[in-house]
């Protein structure tokens, strides 16, 4: 069986506002204290633990730093 559908937005804020809604964790910690503020590399890995659900493998967390000094 095969599934498709299409999401149409008028703009960037209609787009975030439906995302948001899918999430009710937006209250965690983590999330409140490293989001909407200037992005370091501590504060990436911070933000990836905490939506992958814990600890990174080593393989991953690497890219992650490769990704934190193009920041």
């Amino acid at each position: 069986m095969k599934f498709s559908f299409i999401l149409n937005y008028e703009n960037e804020k209609e787009f975030f506002d439906h995302w948001e809604s899918k999430y009710s964790d937006s209250n965690e910690p983590v999330y409140l204290e490293n989001i909407n503020k200037p992005l370091t590399e501590e504060s990436i890995q911070l933000l990836f633990e905490w939506k992958n659900g814990g600890k990174i493998a080593l393989k991953k967390l690497q890219s992650i730093r490769k990704l934190s000094f193009s920041v």
